[in-house]
């Protein structure tokens, strides 16, 4: 399978650490019960730890679609073809304005596009499960191009991820830090029947699934299945991570699955890790004792959810930093939980 393009799509507005901490501030004024001082002072201290330092949102009145339709442009541009060319459709997002039938659906129907199409959820990991699943298609012979797209737009007023930045409690901050490191952005991902073939490596703990979730509703009768997550998030449509839990839970998973790697890693010319934290990843680095080629766009772009590797993907090309032939690695801890390694050729 190769890479034919791959785009991405920002919005303009910057959003830094202390926008985020006045509007903490600003969300939580009278309902907080505590020293809501000493709070923001935390989450100034665990934005700086773990890197991140801006990200994009859009800004009022900003449609989502632009920056879709941008990136879908920008990929066909890129790989001189057209949108007829296009076989099949995989929209690969958290966040999504329809149950039914699906994004891709109507993605397609804005871009005039008659392809077959479908989504694939599963948390940050989508974007990687859908190129696991586009290329056995591709080998499958019954597709020649598939484009895959991310949208991921929940964290700007009004939407899911904003819920998060109303506090009532210090213990608040066990659930609703998350929402605080992301960003915004949509990407296009062009795949062929050209090329090698990719490794992939999943695991998953299920287990932990009601460690990070967005719950639709709190119904009584949903929560015994939820778990204890959707009570302490105070119910449906919020962004609900324990993101200490998760670290701890998940981090021998990710490091079994670099020691699983078929591919020897002084072979791997730039990896893509999850953008959801830079320490975690530098931490890995070092129990481990792998010299690894990180290219980081977290500080600068927050966690991408499932945008994550296409977009790092999209900016490393941009930038020089990512040329043709280069063995490129992947690497996504995910909620559910979920992980996953691949390996390629770009």
């Amino acid at each position: 399978m190769k890479i034919e393009a791959v785009a991405a799509s920002f919005p303009d507005r910057v959003v830094t650490n202390t926008d985020v901490i006045n509007l903490i501030q600003q969300q939580s004024e009278g309902a907080f019960t505590g020293d809501l001082s000493a709070t923001l002072g935390q989450v100034e201290y665990y934005l700086n730890h773990i890197g991140n330092k801006e990200r994009r949102w859009l800004d009022t009145n900003e449609p989502a679609f632009d920056h879709v339709k941008k990136s879908m442009d920008n990929a066909i541009a890129q790989a001189d073809l057209q949108l007829k060319d296009v076989d099949l459709l995989i929209h690969s997002s958290v966040d999504r304005r329809v149950v039914e039938p699906g994004q891709s659906f109507f993605i397609a129907k804005a871009m005039g596009m008659t392809c077959q199409c479908f989504d694939v959820l599963e948390a940050c990991n989508s974007w990687t499960r859908a190129s696991n699943i586009a290329h056995a298609l591709l080998k499958s012979g019954k597709y020649k191009k598939i484009m895959i797209v991310t949208t991921e737009f929940a964290v700007h007023e009004g939407e899911w991820g904003f819920n998060s930045f109303t506090l009532e409690t210090p213990k608040d901050l066990d659930w609703a830090f998350g929402p605080y490191t992301m960003g915004e952005v949509a990407t296009a991902t062009i795949l062929s029947d050209a090329g090698d073939d990719w490794t992939y490596q999943f695991k998953a703990l299920p287990e932990y699934a009601d460690l990070c979730m967005c719950p639709i509703d709190d119904w009584a009768d949903n929560i015994k299945y939820m778990g204890n997550a959707s009570i302490e998030g105070k119910g449906g449509k919020k962004f609900i991570s324990y993101g200490k839990q998760l670290a701890e839970k998940g981090l021998p998973s990710v490091i079994q699955l670099l020691k699983e790697c078929p591919v020897p890693i002084s072979d791997i010319d730039i990896v893509f890790p999850h953008t959801h934290s830079e320490i975690f990843w530098t931490n890995v680095a070092e129990m481990t004792e792998s010299d690894l080629p990180y290219y980081f766009i977290f500080p600068e772009t927050g966690n991408l959810v499932s945008g994550s590797t296409p977009a790092a993907m999209a900016l490393a090309f941009e930038r020089g930093h990512l040329k043709r032939g280069d063995r490129a690695m992947g690497w996504i801890a995910a909620a559910g939980m979920s992980f996953a390694l691949h390996t390629f050729e770009f």
